[in-house]
């Protein structure tokens, strides 16, 4: 799939390639100071007298302090389930964020000695998009939690397929087709977790250098990215949504074997949708870029069975 690999080349930046350092480490001077930022030492005395005061007039107070650890574990247990949220919002940032960078490089003179690097023009503008991703940091926290989820996934998903081959070996349970299901349904939540990630990003990527590519204002190209980037979010599910609907209007009560059919369907649909849009995108933008075939495929399609996201 081409979205597995470029988002390989993502999660696997080259920190000596001078345009994904320019891009990563953003536009501030190398001789600027760094700046500290904390609370005024005033202020946590005047906080700290407060809580002292109204602990004292208000014993009740103190169930706040020992419900903020409550709050703190419940947000670290929901956390993966709020992971897509944050993806989806970094490829939309992603997206604006590639369209200003590019436009900058053109106000700035700089992007035709972009362009003129060695590789091609296609792969300069990766690697400048590569960069914007990587600024900041959040992409490596963002790659690193959702590894983390999609293991514990896939701890829960071993287990299920233990016990079901527990019950097929006991005599005390027979295993049905419902069993089957439930591991069916998690295994088709891990492929949507993964690919969510992995194809958001790159869409947005994708979205950004595609308009850049045109001659649009800075202003009217983040529009219309931010546009494009919700339709290309919202076509998939929408589709996986009729065909899951119209199904279930066709098969009244269906047999369990029928269900896992349509479930697996429908992520299908959501998938290939996604990637479709994906291809569609990248395939003008390599025309529109005057980008010919690399003799070494492994220049922007690493190999497809790599670990190196999860590190």
């Amino acid at each position: 799939m081409l979205s597995a690999r470029l988002w390989r080349q993502i999660a696997q930046p080259d920190t000596r390639n001078p345009i994904f350092r320019r891009a990563s480490q953003g536009y501030k001077p190398a001789s600027a100071p760094e700046r500290r930022y904390g609370f005024p030492r005033p202020l946590l005395l005047t906080v700290g007298i407060a809580l002292i005061v109204g602990v004292a007039l208000q014993p009740q107070l103190l169930l706040l302090l020992f419900g903020i650890p409550v709050v703190m574990i419940m947000l670290v247990v929901a956390s993966p389930a709020l992971l897509p949220l944050f993806t989806l919002a970094a490829g939309i940032i992603l997206a604006v964020a590639s369209i200003q960078g590019i436009h900058r490089e053109k106000r700035q003179h700089t992007y035709e000695l972009i362009c003129s690097s060695t590789p091609g023009s296609l792969v300069a503008n990766w690697s400048f998009a590569k960069g914007l991703a990587h600024r900041g940091g959040w992409f490596a926290a963002l790659r690193w939690s959702s590894a983390q989820s999609l293991r514990l996934g896939g701890v829960v998903l071993g287990g299920a397929l233990l016990l079901i081959l527990w019950l097929l070996l006991s005599d005390q349970a027979r295993v049905g087709p419902e069993q089957l299901r439930l591991a069916l349904l998690i295994a088709l939540v891990l492929i949507l977790y993964y690919t969510h990630l992995t194809q958001t990003i790159v869409l947005g990527l994708t979205i950004g250098l595609f308009l850049s590519s045109f001659d649009l204002e800075e202003r009217d190209a983040a529009f219309i990215g931010v546009c494009l980037y919700v339709l290309a979010q919202a076509l998939p599910i929408g589709l996986a949504v009729l065909f899951y609907a119209s199904c279930s209007r066709l098969f009244y009560e269906p047999h369990t074997l029928v269900s896992m059919g349509v479930e697996s369907v429908t992520v299908g649909i959501v998938v290939l949708s996604r990637e479709g849009l994906i291809v569609a995108l990248w395939q003008p933008l390599r025309r529109r870029l005057n980008s010919t075939p690399s003799r070494d495929p492994r220049q922007l399609e690493p190999p497809l069975f790599s670990a190196a996201w999860l590190r």
